[in-house]
């Protein structure tokens, strides 16, 4: 059975995993969509390796959480936001990239960007032609060139973007913030005949409702459900909690 791509939806579940995401590190921001159905998630992990107990740690428990919301994700390590995004990007792996105290080995990453392809960086197509017609395929070929001859050649654009792929340049982006009031819903495929099967989804929102109150270190006294019938008229029911 096809279903209609909901684009709604997906935005809604976007910012379920950014604010379950947001309990690993304060410090999160995602990407417009790059592909259809397609997102990069990007967090500052520096901070809260003692935490969590170090990198695998923190990567094994987001890929158990992302299993868990029913998303298929890879991680990709690096120590500036635009190489992290362009190795997630071109599914280049993170094992390589720890050593065996388990911190990043940055010779192992400087090593991997400059084996990634001109076609994968975040650049547009015009420039990516432009270096491709001068013979540079990696960007193992494009970083000896000196910054004033690639902007001459290539333009500024690309001067700077390579400047913040390798850390020479600031590179802030935007932090996501936690919505001010919790709403969240599911959708079945088929009406619900039976108690007990609505509560693999009660137990859903109620753990997503748990990670927004501890991401705001909030409570709350009352729980107000709404359920859409057959009919397409509404129930609701509150909850008091003590």
């Amino acid at each position: 059975q096809l279903i209609p791509r909901a684009a709604q939806r997906e935005k809604t579940l976007l910012q379920r995993i950014c604010l379950w995401a947001w309990e690993f590190s304060p410090h999160l921001s995602y990407y417009p969509e790059l592909q259809p159905g397609r997102y990069h998630l990007l967090l500052d992990i520096s901070s809260c390796l003692r935490l969590f107990g170090g990198i695998s740690a923190i990567i094994d428990s987001m890929s158990e959480g992302f299993k868990e919301l029913g998303v298929t994700a890879r991680p990709a390590l690096a120590d500036t936001p635009e190489a992290a995004h362009l190795l997630a990007r071109a599914e280049n792996g993170y094992s390589d990239l720890l050593s065996a105290d388990d911190s990043l080995n940055r010779q192992a990453l400087t090593s991997l960007i400059a084996q990634q392809s001109i076609q994968d960086l975040s650049i547009s197509p015009a420039q990516k032609q432009k270096l491709r017609s001068t013979g540079i395929e990696t960007l193992a070929q494009l970083q000896p060139l000196p910054a004033s001859a690639i902007a001459r050649r290539f333009g500024i654009e690309l001067g700077c973007y390579l400047q913040q792929l390798l850390g020479l340049r600031p590179d802030p982006r935007p932090v996501f913030e936690p919505p001010a009031t919790f709403r969240q819903s599911l959708e079945f495929l088929a009406p619900v005949k039976q108690q007990q099967n609505l509560q693999k989804a009660i137990a859903s929102l109620c753990q997503s409702l748990s990670r927004f109150l501890h991401a705001r270190q909030l409570q709350t006294q009352l729980l107000r459900w709404q359920c859409r019938l057959e009919d397409q008229s509404d129930a609701v029911f509150e909850v008091q909690l003590n």
